[in-house]
């Protein structure tokens, strides 16, 4: 059986599929790199936060925000964001340090 038959005027990308659907890829690669970038960068904001608040270590801050996480059942970006929108300090009223 021989591959279905493509006319002569419809694009075709260097990656063998049509320019819409590499074009379609691309935007979906570049939006979920920017979901990610904005994630770790709300995250870190959080850990300085914490580390600020409560003196401890970028990986006792990360720690916490994990465990957090679990403990909650939420995204860890959205413990972070809780965390990044809180501003007084006595709001985070969990005891961080192990």
């Amino acid at each position: 059986m021989s591959p279905p038959s493509r006319s002569s005027d419809e694009p075709r990308s260097a990656f063998g599929g049509s320019d819409e659907a590499h074009n379609f890829r691309l935007h979906d690669l570049v939006a979920s790199r920017t979901l990610i970038d904005s994630s770790w960068y709300l995250i870190g904001r959080a850990e300085g936060i914490l580390m600020e608040r409560h003196q401890l270590t970028d990986d006792q801050a990360y720690a916490w925000l994990v465990r957090a996480a679990q403990e909650l059942d939420k995204r860890l970006v959205e413990v972070a964001a809780h965390v990044a929108r809180t501003s007084p300090p006595d709001e985070v009223v969990v005891d961080l340090r192990d």
